[in-house]
């Protein structure tokens, strides 16, 4: 009996071994270089180019077997393009310059698998993906011409994001802390315009470059 005991106590650790890590956390903060894809993003006329924002927030890593975690995270994320345009042949004006900044800010929420590959030495890399849900803050539109800026609220946004998330890191381990490098790539899956006739195809296309502590 005690032999049995010992064996079945034995086979419950190895079966909970894979989850014995401890669940870990972190913040993290970044630049995003955004852009609008899909078949109407660019203009008739003029042209789209990408913008840079932040991004900021945290994330927690729940171990689930050997070297697969769950990684949800909570961050702000700023969105968007800048839509530059040159009309010909303004009467008293000539030629005029202007562009249009989007900016949007959204409370995002990734829900990640992540697979930690094994190494021997301070640097350990990961890989992560899944989907993100992008929840919206703010949306913004800035219009610069002629030494005259112009902000207001955009109408028509969606409130909701839904995207992909697809990107990797490296956790650096230097005494007690681990600082952690990464870059991730978030594609939009559905149009960020709420628009009447519902066929105006515009998604988020975003490329982040993070830094982060974990704890």
């Amino acid at each position: 009996m005690k032999k049995l005991t010992i064996l079945l106590t034995a086979v419950m650790m190895a079966s909970l071994s894979p989850c014995a890590r401890a669940v870990t956390g972190g913040a993290k903060a970044g630049l995003n270089i955004s852009n609008f894809t899909g078949k109407d993003a660019k203009p008739d006329y003029g042209s789209i180019i990408q913008k840079s924002g932040f991004i900021a927030g945290g994330y927690v890593i729940i171990p689930v077997k050997d070297q697969f975690s769950f990684q949800p995270e909570l961050m702000i994320s700023q969105k968007g393009a800048i839509y530059k345009f040159v009309l010909d042949n303004i009467p008293s004006v000539g030629t005029l310059a202007f562009e249009e900044i989007i900016t949007l800010t959204y409370l995002e929420l990734p829900l990640l698998a992540r697979y930690d590959v094994r190494s021997r030495g301070a640097a350990h890399p990961n890989i992560v993906f899944g989907p993100s849900f992008g929840i919206k803050m703010t949306a913004r539109g800035e219009t610069r011409s002629l030494g005259v800026t112009d902000s207001a609220s955009l109408t028509g946004v969606k409130t909701i994001d839904p995207g992909v998330v697809l990107g990797g890191g490296v956790d650096i381990t230097s005494g007690g802390s681990k600082i952690t490098f990464e870059l991730r790539y978030t594609l939009g899956l559905s149009t960020i315009y709420d628009h009447a006739d519902g066929n105006v195809n515009i998604r988020n296309s975003v490329g982040s470059f993070l830094l982060g502590y974990q704890f």
